[in-house]
């Protein structure tokens, strides 16, 4: 079969990246001619619809514009030459085709199941975030139904598409593989977050945690509010901030600004690293102790697979939606409150206990392996099949 691939083209390589090359490998090696089909965000116009939007009032609402333009777009490809059509990141789903398979994720969060948080972090008015909301959501309402099959990342996808557009939809999971590792389980001396600093990732409390500990940390990642998570451990470090006096949302439910002008100076026990080749994250996974994710209801739980794989025990928070979907507390992992000073509790039963640290270790990979790339193909595959059979 010919099958067109839609995305978004974002400029940036992040986790959703990852799996969209392995659809396309799986995809192709099951013989199917693979097309991606991508529309470039930072191309788009300011007029969706047809409406002349002003830069001003464009840059007081950018995720509800940006969206509605690449809603336009997607619905306006024309994809008749393809047998099926696999739509992935929002708002891909508006494409028009008779036989849509949409592996999906997520929705434009913000409008969705982040609407409250989004109103909280102060990042739009209350009343117009909520009006806002309630347009987008009718606006693709149709886009949804019009959806064929959703392959879905996680049993908390399953939820929120329920929840949203009731439980009637056709879906299926999709549970990307784990990594193979050759590494042995336990050791290690330093607490691991690999993730993009961004709103509801909540690399904060990796920062928190590490500063009312004594285990040093690294974070590896990029993103927009890299600058304010430097700037928060470079106050923890100096004492402006008392780690144990700042609540936990405080952290991270903010627009994420600095509060200096200038480069704060390194706190020494936390390394912020941005991006790493994959080397040198390779070295960073075998010699941490631990893996925190704290992320706030995530879609799925990649990192956690990474660090399975590895043999890390993974620290995830009870609220992390995907992350938690593979983590049995006190069995392969550690599930805590969201807050840092949890994550610096259990980041020191583990330096403390190593041997509960690499039974953690031994049996997340013992999971891992369960997350096989055979069974995710399967899953792949079958969906496709299933969705080739529409409107035949």
């Amino acid at each position: 079969m010919r099958i067109g691939l839609v995305k978004p083209d974002w400029g940036i390589r992040g986790g959703f990246e990852v799996v969209v090359d392995r659809v396309v490998r799986d995809l192709s090696a099951a013989g199917h001619d693979v097309d991606v089909v991508q529309v470039a965000v930072a191309e788009l116009g300011r007029t969706p619809f047809g409406a002349s939007v002003d830069p001003l009032v464009w840059a007081q609402a950018p995720e509800w514009f940006t969206h509605m333009a690449l809603v336009e777009r997607f619905r306006a490809l024309d994809l008749s030459d393809y047998d099926v059509v696999v739509s992935t990141q929002p708002p891909s789903y508006a494409v028009r085709h008779p036989r849509h398979l949409a592996l999906f994720y997520h929705h434009q969060r913000a409008f969705y199941d982040l609407e409250d948080v989004w109103v909280a972090a102060g990042r739009a008015d209350a009343a117009l975030h909520r009006a806002a909301s309630a347009l987008l959501r009718h606006a693709e309402a149709d886009d949804i139904a019009g959806v064929g099959h959703f392959l879905v990342g996680s049993r908390r996808v399953q939820e929120r598409l329920g929840e949203f557009h009731g439980p009637g939809l056709s879906m299926s999971l999709y549970e990307a593989a784990a990594p193979v590792v050759d590494a042995e389980a336990g050791g290690g001396s330093h607490v691991l977050t690999v993730s993009r600093h961004e709103f509801t990732k909540r690399t904060e409390l990796t920062v928190q945690a590490l500063a009312l500990g004594d285990v040093p940390g690294v974070l590896v990642g990029d993103g927009g509010r890299l600058p304010y998570v430097r700037d928060l451990a470079a106050r923890f470090a100096t004492g402006a901030l008392d780690p144990v006096a700042v609540a936990p949302q405080d952290l991270w439910l903010n627009l994420g600004l600095p509060a200096g002008d200038e480069d704060p100076a390194p706190a020494p026990h936390v390394r912020l690293l941005g991006r790493v080749d994959d080397a040198t994250l390779d070295g960073l996974y075998r010699d941490a102790l631990c893996v925190v994710a704290p992320a706030y209801d995530e879609d799925d739980g990649l990192t956690v697979r990474e660090a399975m794989a590895y043999g890390r025990p993974v620290v995830v928070c009870r609220d992390g939606g995907g992350l938690t979907a593979f983590v049995e507390h006190g069995v392969n992992g550690l599930v805590v409150e969201p807050d840092g000073a949890a994550i610096a509790a259990a980041v020191a039963e583990l330096a403390g206990d190593p041997d509960l640290a690499a039974r953690l270790g031994r049996a997340g990979q013992e999971k891992a392996r369960t997350l096989t790339e055979a069974r995710a193909r399967r899953q792949l595959l079958d969906a496709v099949e299933r969705t080739a059979e529409l409107s035949r």
